[in-house]
């Protein structure tokens, strides 16, 4: 091993980029792990300088193999890397990848570190690289690092999958898949680039290209995607076709509508791109030798030969700016394409090289080409396109990956601190559930209620602190409120929501709850009366109220008290912080008069302090906070400074009422309709948080056709998941290239 480079860092970690170098003479381990894991035989050590140090393994006798490990520790922290080659980086990556490996041998017994072959650890280690880059994650701390990089790469279900057949004996048939979504193929997805094309010599000529995934074509078993070209010869100015099939291991390319191209079908199907895109990483594409050329070049009676051959190498990460917009962390490969005609006359030859240059960004694919063509003693010709829009497809493409659980639930949330997701399900007791969102495995359960409520029994909505500590359950059969601490997963304070004094012979129910923003131990909630048996009262608003660890402060906002803010009646039923957790807002969601209410929070409780009448046509029954606005779920979007509203989302289908989920990390905001007529295609929706405009659409594959279901809570999980549950028995857990 010539080098091995650090980024290890014993104070903190400031980005999985660019952590600071360790100080000199810091101690290097090489050894050897058991069949487990569990031991670990030292060889050799060494010690670093300048941040770096090395091994020569030719001289201890051993080679790279996929129980040999680097280490180094400090005080009570260790990074740890598998030798596998030449380079080998010390890093919160590669300490991820050791505890995922370990971890894998846990999980399945019998499984040896011989069950990983060094390819298969590459790729590991090149996905999770690739993850890194697309999601530019970061943390503060080496511990915190790891985490972070780990449930990054847990909630990737196409990576999960591929490190579970990794685990199995000998080299496994599957890739880790397109790791950032580099390459997008949804159908209808289009590109558009303007281009120059130059010959040495020559005027440039500059034209205008678009790409689009338009269709399908079967070749035997395969089903390659259709990219449509508009000009793809700009010399020419023809359209074109190309075929691809995108699957886990990469992009294959089986060929092209091109009358004149004989030599795509000597080589294809080929490799054209290798999964993951790691930076270093090299294949060969093709290498065909002694084709006949079919034309007599030196006209001696015989036909010439030609040899074809590629490699495609991943050079770079470079940020690039183009008129669609600027791209940080683009991955750059080079695909160098040699043609060589052997003459039979004198077996001499005339070579051609071709260097073809791609940019590729995470979710929206390549944003910039460049080919150079040379021939020996010919003309050189130099053809560039740079992006300058992109509109990603509908329907469900190879970078969106749906699972389907059959699990009754009544409400759903993602705790990022723990990347789990909790469930309430109803039964008698009812329950509150930890789950894997990976792998969709419950990994623990805690009894909560104990009878039937208004959608079910048990527990009903849920509520999470934002530092991951508390989750609120609403209890709403017994008028209360169970807080569990998440970091025991044990039921903590139990709130009570007291009496209905307005109407003595009903109860009440939570009708939404919010803990402050940082303060999880304080819950704004708004309170609706609720019948009992025998007695019909109504969902009516009762109550906006404020409780610190179960106890409820005394001002609150109540019905009647007084009736009505501005002219606008005060019922409040749907609840908001925006920026803080000194402003809190209300909407009205059961009359048609969809009052807008500002309210101010003190150490006393909480007042209305302004209030607007929404002027928009449509009916809202919910809104969701995000990028300092408000978003409805009809596509309306309010100002909370104004109370106004102050746009809508292009097009917005109908009808009308969509679950709404803001996502200000992607600049998007994703929708997906309450009432799923066609249940066999949920269909789900992004848009632009700023231009408004339709990003894409999957449609996700449902449950019976025919049968008209309910769908509630649209969350994000994960670095591009999406999830929600039906009153079907089903929750859908969802990764899409629609999160860039």
């Amino acid at each position: 091993m010539d080098r091995v480079a650090s980024l290890f860092s014993s104070s903190a970690y400031a980005s999985l980029s660019g952590a600071s170098e360790v100080s000199d003479g810091t101690l290097v381990e090489l050894g050897r792990y058991n069949a487990d894991a569990s031991n670990f035989s030292l060889l050799a050590t060494t010690k670093t300088a300048g941040g770096q140090y090395s091994f020569n393994l030719t001289n201890l006798g051993v080679q790279y193999s996929n129980d040999l490990i680097i280490r180094v520790t400090n005080s009570s922290l260790q990074m740890r890397a598998f030798v596998v080659s030449s380079t080998v980086d010390l890093d919160p990556v590669s300490e991820t990848v050791v505890r995922l490996v370990t971890e894998q041998l846990i999980a399945n017994p019998g499984a040896t570190i011989d069950s990983f072959t060094v390819q298969e650890l590459v790729d590991i280690a090149g996905a999770i690289d690739v993850l890194v880059i697309a999601k530019q994650l970061r943390a503060s701390t080496i511990e915190a690092a790891v985490t972070t990089v780990r449930g990054a790469a847990m909630a990737n279900l196409g990576f999960v999958a591929f490190l579970t057949a990794a685990a199995g004996a000998g080299q496994t048939t599957e890739g880790p898949g397109d790791i950032g979504n580099h390459f997008p193929l949804a159908a209808n997805s289009q590109w558009q680039y303007s281009g120059s094309e130059s010959i040495s010599g020559q005027p440039t000529v500059t034209y205008a290209n678009t790409r689009t995934i338009s269709g399908t074509k079967i070749f035997g078993a395969a089903t390659a995607l259709v990219s449509a070209e508009t000009n793809s010869n700009p010399l020419t100015g023809e359209a074109g076709e190309e075929y691809l099939v995108k699957n886990t291991v990469g992009i294959t390319n089986w060929g092209n509508n091109d009358p004149t191209d004989f030599l795509t079908a000597h080589v294809g199907p080929y490799l054209q791109l290798r999964f993951p895109l790691q930076q270093g990483s090299k294949f060969e594409s093709f290498n065909k030798q002694g084709i006949n050329l079919g034309l007599d070049l030196d006209r001696d009676g015989k036909n010439d030969t030609l040899s074809l051959k590629a490699e495609v190498r991943v050079t770079g990460i470079e940020t690039v700016t183009v008129p669609a917009g600027t791209f940080p962390n683009t991955i750059m490969v080079e695909a160098t394409i040699t043609t060589v005609v052997t003459l039979s006359r004198d077996r001499s030859v005339i070579r051609a090289t071709e260097a073809q240059t791609i940019w590729l960004a995470a979710g929206t694919g390549p944003v910039r080409l460049r080919d150079i063509t040379a021939f020996d003693g010919h003309t050189a010709i130099t053809t560039i396109e740079e992006l300058t829009s992109f509109v990603g497809g509908s329907g469900v493409d190879t970078a969106t990956e749906v699972r389907k659980l059959t699990l009754d639930t009544n409400d759903l949330v993602f705790d990022p601190v723990s990347s789990k997701l909790y469930a309430s399900r109803p039964g008698n007791p009812g329950s509150v559930a930890a789950i894997d969102p990976a792998t969709g495995l419950i990994l623990s359960s805690i009894p909560v209620g104990t009878g039937p409520s208004t959608t079910g029994n048990g527990p009903t909505s849920l509520a999470l602190s934002d530092d991951g500590h508390y989750l609120y359950v609403a209890l709403n059969s017994e008028s209360a409120i169970q807080r569990i601490d998440l970091r025991t997963f044990t039921a903590d304070i139990r709130l009570t929501l007291g009496a209905d004094i307005v109407q003595p012979e009903c109860a009440l129910q939570v009708s939404d709850m919010k803990p402050l923003p940082g303060n999880g131990h304080a819950l704004a909630v708004s309170k609706l009366t609720m019948s009992l048996p025998g007695i019909a009262c109504g969902e009516n608003f009762y109550e906006v109220a404020i409780y610190d660890d179960g106890v409820q402060r005394p001002t609150t906002v109540r019905v009647f008290s007084p009736p009505s803010f501005n002219g606008v009646p005060i019922l409040i039923e749907r609840l908001a912080f925006v920026t803080d957790a000194t402003k809190l807002y209300g909407f009205n969601t059961s009359s048609s008069a969809e009052g807008f209410f500002e309210m101010t929070l003190t150490g006393t409780g909480v007042s209305v302090t302004n209030a607007a009448g929404l002027t928009a046509p449509v009916f809202q029954t919910l809104m969701e906070p995000g990028n300092g606005q408000i978003f409805m779920s009809a596509g309306y979007i309010v100002n909370p400074a104004t109370l106004a509203i102050t746009g809508r989302f292009a097009a917005f289908p109908t009808p009308d009422q969509y679950l709404v989920r803001p996502d200000s990390a992607s600049g998007r905001v994703f929708f997906l309709p309450t009432t799923v007529l066609n249940p066999q295609a949920i269909p789900v929706l992004a848009y632009d948080m700023t231009s408004l405009q339709l990003i894409g659409t999957v449609n996700i594959p449902g449950s019976t056709a025919g049968q008209i279901i309910s769908a509630t809570s649209l969350i994000r999980w994960g670095s591009n998941g999406l999830a929600f549950r039906t009153d079907n028995h089903e929750v859908f857990l969802i990764n899409t290239s629609l999160i860039p």
